[in-house]
């Protein structure tokens, strides 16, 4: 089996004024970023706190101010 390592990619984003935070971002917005990291959103579950999006082969946790991407298998970083 020739299989990579798993990557965490995690990114926090600075608030500024007017800035709504990254949940305001769609699923069709998010779904046209992970083209370019070789997946596809399966699954979204939400709570107040975060949402939780299960991926072909990989997981994105969105809060207001910062993403975490797991990848694994066939998934790429993003660029």
């Amino acid at each position: 089996m020739n299989e990579k390592p798993d990557y965490c990619y995690d990114r926090i984003m600075s608030p500024y004024p007017g800035f709504l935070g990254l949940r305001e971002v769609t699923r069709n917005e998010w779904s046209n970023l992970l083209v370019s990291a070789a997946c596809e959103i399966l699954d979204v579950r939400s709570n107040e706190y975060f949402d939780a999006y299960l991926l072909s082969e990989s997981s994105l946790f969105v809060y207001p101010v910062k993403i975490i991407l797991k990848t694994c298998g066939t998934t790429t970083l993003l660029r």
